[in-house]
């Protein structure tokens, strides 16, 4: 009983290294495309922001996944309220970020396409800068900002 107390400690804390280092952050939500692809959004924290993530599932069941995108950030904390992504129309994966469309992909046979976000990262002091890629962006998916 006592080699089984102390070694269960140890396994639990190998089971955390494991999940650590897989690098998987934590999930925010998942969609299936009308494929069956699963994406997820994910979140890690750095030192002055949320890191945000999109990844794809690479095997059956939802079991193995891989960074698809790293998204856009904010620098200072803002626009992380209610992270969400969504997808539009069966064609478009977005994210939604403190009221604002903050990345936008394209499902493609070969992939995801970027179509506004991504790496284009807006200086912080600037948000008019992110309301006006979150304007162009749901123009071109054919949604309103408003619904961000």
């Amino acid at each position: 009983m006592l080699r089984l107390l102390i070694g269960l400690p140890a396994a639990l804390i190998a089971l955390m290294w494991i999940a650590l280092a897989s690098g998987l952050p934590g999930v925010v939500n998942r969609i299936t495309t009308p494929g069956g692809q699963q994406y997820l959004l994910g979140v890690g924290p750095m030192p002055t922001d949320v890191d945000y993530q999109l990844w794809r599932s690479v095997g059956p069941g939802g079991v193995l996944w891989e960074r698809a995108e790293s998204l856009t950030w904010s620098e200072d904390g803002g626009f992380t309220r209610n992270p969400r992504l969504v997808l539009v129309a069966e064609r478009w994966l977005m994210v939604r970020r403190g009221g604002i469309w903050t990345d936008c992909y394209e499902l493609t046979p070969g992939g995801l396409r970027s179509c506004g976000g991504g790496h284009e990262v807006h200086d912080w002091r600037d948000p008019d800068a992110w309301r006006a890629a979150s304007a162009e962006m749901a123009a071109k998916v054919g949604v309103r900002p408003e619904d961000a």
